[in-house]
């Protein structure tokens, strides 16, 4: 494979790589203020067992991480 070719398929994968990280912060941005909104304490509880679920399937799915 030419070099170039080389350089321009992982400049792809980096881009898609990041924009997936990225989307990842920002949704759990918005469940963290969203936190300190809710009022009841047993929907904040459960809340927050769900985005916590969700960071785990998240750092699983990343392929970054050995």
């Amino acid at each position: 494979m030419p070099p170039v070719d080389i350089w321009n398929n992982s400049q792809v994968y980096l881009g898609h790589t990041l924009a997936m990280m990225t989307g990842d912060l920002y949704i759990l941005d918005l469940c963290l203020n969203k936190i300190n909104q809710i009022k009841d304490s047993n929907t904040r509880t459960i809340f927050k067992d769900i985005v916590h679920l969700w960071a785990l399937v998240a750092l699983r799915k990343d392929e970054s991480i050995d």
